[in-house]
């Protein structure tokens, strides 16, 4: 538990101070070993998933300009079963965090006169179309926001476990 909320802790400074003075101390103190030591030990996908992350931003800081520790100890890494539990993990993340957007995003087809209607529209100035009843609205409306909070709290829920 400790582990977990440092880790946690860790990445939300990280996030909050990205090119700013503060991360070069991460770049002077290494925590490699240590986030790898935790990701290898950790059996939850979400804490797994919080770690890389951290390493991930960790070792793009200032690639370009200077030498980074973080980039350089994970290109001479040769833990496969680590780097397999990362992609493991970010794998399922992302199939879930897919799934879960595809069960709620309105994708139903507009049938064929809704099609008809947008080919037309497309070659019709809009004033005619609208009066054909072919060009449809030139704002769509948007959804309820109690709709979309709940779609995004169900999506943070499962995309977590």
């Amino acid at each position: 538990m400790i582990r977990s909320n440092s880790v946690r802790l860790t990445l939300t400074v990280v996030c909050g101070s990205y090119q700013s003075s503060l991360l070069a101390y991460f770049m002077y103190n290494d925590i490699f070993t240590s986030l790898v030591t935790y990701i290898s030990s950790s059996t939850s996908t979400s804490d797994t998933l919080r770690a890389s992350i951290l390493l991930a931003l960790l070792s793009t800081y200032n690639k370009y300009e200077t030498v980074n520790p973080y980039q350089s100890r994970l290109r001479d890494s040769v833990n496969e079963t680590l780097m397999l539990k990362i992609i493991d993990c970010v794998g399922t993340i992302s199939r879930n965090a897919r799934e879960t957007y595809t069960t709620i995003q309105d994708d139903t087809g507009e049938g064929l006169l809704g099609g008809v209607s947008k080919l037309v529209g497309s070659y019709v100035p809009y004033s005619l179309a609208a009066r054909l009843g072919l060009g449809g609205s030139r704002t769509p409306t948007p959804p309820q926001v109690e709709d979309v909070d709940e779609a995004l709290g169900r999506l943070y829920s499962i995309t977590l476990r």
